[in-house]
């Protein structure tokens, strides 16, 4: 699984530590090699034994959970060869990983309860009407995946962290009084000398 994955990620970074000895280094290099040959070639397999033990329903919405799973184990194997120890420093790239994470957590507990529901009777609606409702949030959902997915490789973090970083030396931030939104911002920018030509940025979270 993912976690097994990242425990055999650290000790892969062994060799990477230049204060260890070579033969230690060589040995972590070695032992991650091997796991990684097996685990990441299974991570591309289509997902087509997912959905066993479950109601005819919902196989098909398992079997795309199950690939959306192996995707996240993939994009995150990326994202740490890809920035190693940094990324811990991109906490938006990270933020939707954990997003994906607990949507995905959120679909298959959708689906296991209502198969609980299913079998004991216990469900207040008819039961074709319960699993059209649990279709619907698992389509719903995955939509949001996707689009999270899409924003792990094309987003402006870049330009994001450009911004935060002015914000934190110049921005003098207030709050937004427009009713219309409880989640805006209104950022007026000020220097020692001169104030930009502009009445306020508006940041809308």
């Amino acid at each position: 699984n993912l976690m097994n994955a990242l425990r055999k990620f650290q000790g892969w970074a062994l060799h990477l530590n230049s204060t260890l000895p070579l033969k230690v280094r060589a040995k972590a290099a070695f032992k991650s090699a091997l796991f990684y040959a097996r685990w990441y070639p299974a991570k591309w397999m289509p997902a087509l034994t997912a959905g066993r033990g479950v109601s005819p329903e919902f196989r098909s919405d398992m079997r795309k959970m199950k690939s959306l799973s192996r995707k996240l184990s993939r994009r995150l194997s990326h994202a740490i060869l890809r920035y190693g120890p940094k990324l811990d420093k991109k906490q938006v790239l990270l933020g939707r990983f954990v997003e994906i994470g607990a949507e995905l957590f959120a679909m298959t507990s959708s689906v296991a309860y209502a198969e609980h529901l299913l079998a004991s009777g216990k469900s207040d609606l008819k039961s074709e009407d319960l699993v059209k409702l649990v279709r619907y949030f698992c389509k719903f959902s995955r939509v949001k995946v996707d689009g999270l997915f899409r924003e792990v490789s094309r987003n402006a973090d870049a330009e994001g962290y450009v911004v935060a970083r002015i914000g934190v030396e110049s921005l003098e931030v207030i709050k937004d009084p427009q009713p219309q939104s409880n989640f805006g911002i209104e950022a007026r920018i000020s220097s020692s000398n001169s104030r930009v030509p502009c009445s306020a940025v508006h940041l809308w979270i």
